[in-house]
């Protein structure tokens, strides 16, 4: 559920959504004062927003949230020196932070191997793996991050079969020219 303005209203708009603008405001009423709410804000440095969203929609005054899950780039909050004000609800205490560690060599490899058996993916294991050897380092820590390590095992056959597609049009290219001098 995509909302781009998260700032004001995120429950209400949320739940309009999800209903497909069937909910009116008194049954949206109902849900607040009989129900207890899971929130998950997924993706909180993709709104570029600074504010706290828990704070600005008064969810502690107006829902009965009984765990809200922000998610974010650790990159994106890095810079913030007192990043936690912009998730923590009203109970300071209860703030709990969680890190997704980067992927080892080992992990990596592991990853790749359970991928290619469970995706289809156009290349064997082995193929990945000669990749990830010959890998210089940034770009293996790039790919320890799991997103990214999924992109580039998705990404990966097709780029280097476009590499080797270019690599023989260059070879044609170069035998029509050796033809060509040959003939004149």
């Amino acid at each position: 559920l995509d909302i781009r303005k998260p700032d004001k209203s995120l429950m209400q708009k949320a739940l309009r959504r999800l209903s497909g603008n069937k909910l009116k405001s008194k049954d949206i009423k109902v849900l607040q004062e009989k129900h207890k709410f899971i929130l998950v804000l997924d993706g909180f440095d993709e709104i570029n927003g600074k504010e706290n969203l828990y704070l600005a929609n008064k969810l502690a005054d107006k829902w009965n949230i009984t765990k809200t899950i922000i998610t974010c780039r650790w990159q994106h909050v890095c810079k913030e020196h007192s990043y936690a004000e912009m998730f923590i609800s009203s109970n300071k205490d209860k703030l709990q932070q969680i890190f997704i560690c980067p992927f080892n060599q080992g992990q990596i490899l592991d990853y790749l191997e359970k991928y290619v058996k469970q995706s289809g993916s156009k290349w064997q294991f082995n193929q990945y793996k000669d990749f990830i050897e010959k890998a210089p380092l940034w770009l293996i820590e790039i790919i320890s991050s799991p997103f990214m390590l999924y992109m580039l095992a998705r990404a990966l056959p097709d780029i280097a079969a476009q590499a080797q597609q270019n690599e023989d049009n260059k070879l044609d290219i170069k035998d029509e020219k050796e033809e060509l001098e040959v003939k004149t």
